[in-house]
């Protein structure tokens, strides 16, 4: 089963061509992206929905290890202390073992290189949001 496009998966990149890329790249798969430039933008995008004590987001998030101000790591262990339930993939550059490590210690549910192949990530994201009860 396929994610749907009325999924929405959060993206937070700080480069805005590797951005556009992956929005476009997740947008050609049938899937709704709202693109952040940092970890602040992203916070400040949640909701907090009538009738629910937890803020609410993307169904699927997509983020950058190394941002500027608050880290994707930092975005990360925020968002596991308010609840965060939707899964987080981490793409970066410069994962290394011992930030993969930290990642998946942290809660991510994926750690990707970057670049990493069109596919791989699709897959990625349609895995998370079918585990995660989101399709």
């Amino acid at each position: 089963m396929k994610a749907s496009a009325s999924h929405v998966v959060g993206l937070v990149d700080d480069d805005a061509r590797v951005r556009r890329a992956l929005a476009s790249l997740l947008g050609s798969a049938g899937l709704h992206v709202e693109a952040h430039s940092s970890a602040e933008d992203f916070l400040a995008s949640l909701r907090v929905e009538p009738g629910a004590s937890r803020k609410r987001g993307a169904s699927c998030l997509v983020l950058d290890l190394h941002l500027p101000g608050m880290s994707g790591l930092d975005l990360l262990h925020r968002l596991n202390t308010d609840g965060w339930l939707s899964p987080v993939i981490i793409v970066s550059g410069q994962l290394g073992a011992e930030n993969v490590r930290r990642c998946l210690l942290a809660g991510a549910v994926a750690c990707l290189p970057k670049p990493c192949s069109a596919d791989e990530l699709i897959r990625n994201v349609n895995e998370c949001l079918r585990y995660h009860g989101q399709s």
